[in-house]
């Protein structure tokens, strides 16, 4: 009996919310013999662990994955309806308007229509506000209850109700197959490139292939890849994403139940002169990770943000007889020095929180000198990047105070939390000055140190600001 793992073709590593890992009980009422005994046989030869059909022998799939999953959340089984819906989230499609929502204290909005979407040609515009939702209004939902109540088969209508410029449209449109962009890179300065990666989708490494060749042609000498949130994908995409900045040699060690070895190797790849710096934070996990970690071990990147996710291990997905499958943790993976990265992360070469610091620190040591950020209702944008930041700046008593780490980034200073004075400390090469707790000076709120402009620039002339029509916009000198 053949149990084919998608290995074959590209390799599933599980994001960290793993889809389907709670099954309803109608599921596994509908378990049976034989795909019960499949999936003994699929996880007793091939996970990681070594487990035994034997110690399995009796137990019904949901028992089964009970007793793996106390040391590993990633193995589940999927019905036939739920490996559909886990494929197109694996490939980053959904059946939608092809729009992005946010929510504030007003209620939903669209945050972000993609072109060519069914939200582009049935006129929704960003900024809009969903009032109705077929008809239903969405006062005193959630931003998951109103995405929920948007999504549906493709080919069938919508009408949505929105609010713009304070007066109310009706807009009726047609729901399609959405794939969401998973790659976007630009030319921040004339010689500064940035990609972001979302995920590693089968076209992943296609895309960034032309993105990074057309940065190339337009002069950049320095390049950002942003795997912030990225929670992985498939390995292949991410092998030969690295192939770009490796020649030769492993991309990864693996171990299987038996500890042997099988290195994923590169052949053929190609080297840049240029430098590279990698965005992580602690929501970049596995095909990130190792992207992550071989590039750093060629020496070819430098990592920048916070310490990474931890999730060390593959999954192959095994299809069963009924059209259902299980996917299943068959190895562990080592970077290519060896280092282990399950349950421990990427460690930053240069430590940095907030995803907008994070950003200017990773822009600065790619060289570039200067700085815009602006701040509206909705958008937050670093040299006309954005960025989702939810450290937003805060109004109060007519002053205006922005994210501590934010303002120590933007003037290239280090930043440190002085628990004894309850104060922040921000060091130049100039020297270090204390912003101390007061309410016209410095705020603590939800864990996170808030500085008044007026104070800081004060101290820091270079800083420019200017708060007006709930626009903030805030620049550097160049230096």
């Amino acid at each position: 009996m053949g149990f084919p793992g998608i290995r074959k073709l590209k390799t599933a590593v599980a994001a960290i919310v793993v889809f389907g890992a709670v099954i309803p009980a109608s599921a596994w009422a509908q378990e049976s013999a034989r795909t019960t005994d499949e999936v003994r046989q699929v996880l007793g030869q091939y996970h990681v662990s070594g487990i035994t059909t034997d110690e399995l022998k009796g137990l019904s799939i949901a028992d089964m994955l009970k007793k793996i999953n106390a040391k590993d959340p990633y193995t589940t089984y999927f019905t036939k309806e739920q490996l559909e819906k886990f494929t197109d989230s694996l490939e980053n499609n959904y059946y939608g308007i092809g729009a992005q929502m946010g929510y504030d204290e007003t209620g939903v909005y669209a945050d972000k229509i993609f072109e060519g979407s069914p939200a582009e040609k049935g006129g929704l515009k960003k900024g809009d506000y969903i009032l109705k939702v077929a008809g239903v209004s969405t006062q005193g939902k959630n931003l998951s209850e109103v995405v929920s109540g948007v999504l549906g088969p493709e080919g069938t209508k919508i009408e949505l109700t929105v609010k713009r410029d304070g007066k109310e449209l009706n807009l009726t449109l047609t729901r399609a197959k959405i794939h969401l962009p998973n790659v976007e890179g630009y030319l921040i300065t004339p010689s500064t490139g940035y990609i972001k990666i979302d995920s590693f989708s089968s076209d992943a490494d296609e895309i960034f292939d032309a993105t990074f060749s057309a940065l190339q042609k337009m002069g950049m000498k320095s390049l950002v890849i942003d795997l912030r949130d990225n929670p992985g994908g498939l390995v292949e995409s991410a092998q030969n994403i690295a192939s770009n900045f490796i020649k030769e040699g492993v991309f990864a060690h693996t171990k299987n139940r038996n500890n042997e070895d099988t290195p994923l190797q590169i052949k053929g790849g190609s080297t840049q002169n240029i430098p590279v710096f990698m965005l992580l934070n602690e929501n970049s996990a596995s095909a990130s990770e190792m992207l992550a970690g071989a590039l750093r071990d060629y020496g070819v990147a430098e990592v920048i943000g916070m310490k990474s996710y931890g999730k060390g291990s593959m999954q192959s997905l095994h299809s069963l007889s009924d059209e259902s499958a299980v996917k299943v943790t068959f190895e562990e993976y080592l970077t290519p020095k060896m280092k282990p990265v399950n349950g421990i992360g990427i460690a930053p070469d240069i430590e940095s929180d907030g995803y907008t610091a994070q950003l200017i620190t990773a822009l600065r040591k790619a060289g570039t000198n200067s700085f815009e950020v602006r701040v509206t209702k909705h958008d937050v944008t670093v040299n006309q990047v954005e960025v989702t930041e939810p450290y937003r700046p805060i109004r109060e008593g007519g002053n205006v105070f922005v994210a501590s780490r934010t303002l120590a980034a933007l003037i290239g200073a280090d930043i440190k939390w002085n628990q004894a004075e309850q104060a922040v400390n921000i060091s130049t090469g100039k020297g270090i000055h204390t912003f101390a707790m007061s309410p016209d000076t410095l705020l603590l709120k939800n864990g996170t140190s808030y500085i008044n402009l007026d104070k800081f620039d004060d101290i820091y002339p270079q800083l420019h600001w200017e708060d007006a029509d709930n626009l903030l916009q805030l620049e550097t000198e160049k230096e």
